[in-house]
């Protein structure tokens, strides 16, 4: 630091003593604590995130588990389809092949 700059800094202090520190509004303090409260309101709690996690992971696995039992209904009904007109074309011409 320059000579010129560390008195520069020492006349600014000097010229500092007398002056009184900024006060707040009053009304300042209340005015940030109904901020915080209204900005807690609008967020959204830890239990009711792990619920709506619960809820949704219970809706994919009732769905998924729903598509399986359906496809393989569906599948298998073919099957007895399939197997039924064999049958039945095997009963009614007597032939193998």
């Amino acid at each position: 630091m320059s000579q010129q700059q560390k008195q520069w800094e020492d006349e600014v202090f000097e010229s500092m003593k007398g002056s009184q520190p900024a006060l707040p509004d009053p009304a300042l303090f209340d005015r940030i604590k109904s901020q915080i409260s209204h900005d807690r309101k609008n967020s959204v709690e830890l239990h009711q995130l792990k619920f709506a996690i619960a809820a949704a992971i219970l809706l994919l696995l009732v769905n998924s588990t729903s598509l399986y039992y359906l496809k393989n209904q569906e599948s298998k009904s073919k099957n007895e389809q399939i197997a039924n007109s064999y049958k039945k074309l095997l009963l009614d011409s007597y032939i193998i092949y």
